[in-house]
């Protein structure tokens, strides 16, 4: 793809990090100076992993034996998280508002799966406070941090495709989108089991 766009510089992004091995991480060291020497190419290794998991990679590499890999790849950290807060809420479903649905040539997700409610006015942000509050509900009762999301668009997305389709906008209430968390498996996944002191 370099060769055919005439650029000398090539992205990898690699999953699972946390899987790696030192011995591993060498390899792609090794792999950068080849391309560098041999084609004059800069590789930008991106590697995204489990944040606990990736940890215990990352202390072996940062513990002095294995400098070189830290200052070729481990320079920059950014750490994505879940929502974790009203603001974040409102965003993400700002974004059904405005851009289109991959189904249809033209209108935002929104205008797509609720024609009529979007004509008349109604835009899923509109919802924010009251799916944020039910969130909130959930995220106190799994001692969680933030809503991943995994859960969010599933949730979102069954709600804007199945049920507010079904009982229109107007019927919407907060127990309509706990059904929809119930759904997206936030529960089953998340629920830590209680101990019993028998």
């Amino acid at each position: 793809m370099a060769n055919n766009t005439n650029s000398k510089s090539v992205v990898f992004v690699v999953d699972e990090a946390q899987r790696l091995s030192i011995a591993q991480l060498d390899l792609f060291a090794e792999l950068c100076d080849v391309l560098a020497q041999e084609y004059s190419l800069l590789l930008t290794v991106i590697f995204v992993g489990n944040r606990e998991q990736l940890k215990r990679l990352l202390d072996k590499i940062t513990n002095g034996e294995n400098e070189h890999i830290e200052g070729q790849f481990f320079r920059r950290k950014i750490e994505f998280h879940g929502l974790e807060s009203l603001s974040d809420v409102e965003y993400c479903l700002e974004q059904y508002d405005k851009y289109s649905s991959p189904y249809s040539d033209n209108p935002c997700c929104t205008e797509c799966f609720l024609p009529e409610a979007y004509a008349d006015g109604f835009r899923m942000k509109s919802l924010s406070t009251s799916i944020w509050g039910v969130f909130n509900e959930y995220r106190k009762a799994l001692h969680i941090r933030e809503w991943g999301m995994e859960y969010f668009i599933i949730s979102t997305k069954l709600l804007l495709t199945d049920f507010l389709p079904q009982i229109g906008v107007d019927s919407y209430s907060d127990d309509v989108f706990k059904q929809c968390i119930e759904l997206s498996n936030l529960v089953s996944d998340l629920a830590k089991p209680v101990k019993s002191h028998d």
